[in-house]
């Protein structure tokens, strides 16, 4: 059985360069266009990882807790769920987003790093994973 994932991103390029990228390595994978899609779709489907482009809002713009307000509600609707945040690669995350995310990935995302980096939360255990981010925030 494939494993379902969730691609958020406003960006349709963005959307299907990480979704070809994951399609390939025989992930089955769904896309929303921003935050408030994602919530709705993690609703509706058994969904196995989220991969989030940083830049998508949920928000009005000009929020400034928009980044952080997109990763709460989708931890809120499964805290457990693992979260790869795709961001630009000079852009600098706040300890509490950095924290929230299970793998943080730079663009240009390289298929090996997206799906080696996939493969190996799907196939952490939740204790490993909460012990992983545990060992994060000490170091923080």
């Amino acid at each position: 059985m494939q494993k379902q994932l969730l691609i958020v991103s406003n960006d349709f390029t963005v959307r299907e360069s990480l979704g070809g990228i994951l399609e390939a390595a025989n992930y089955a994978v769904l896309f929303a266009q921003n935050g408030r899609d994602a919530v709705r779709t993690l609703r509706a489907n058994p969904i196995r990882a989220i991969v989030l482009d940083f830049k998508t809002p949920f928000r009005p713009k000009g929020d400034a807790a928009r980044p952080l307000a997109t990763l709460t509600a989708l931890t809120d609707v499964d805290p457990f769920l693992p979260l790869v945040l795709v961001c630009e690669k000079d852009r600098k995350l706040a300890h509490p987003v950095a924290l929230m995310a299970d793998l943080v990935l730079r663009h240009p995302v390289t298929a090996t790093a997206l799906v080696g980096g996939l493969d190996m939360l799907l196939a952490e255990s939740l204790r490993d994973r909460v012990y992983r981010k545990a060992e994060f925030t000490a170091a923080g």
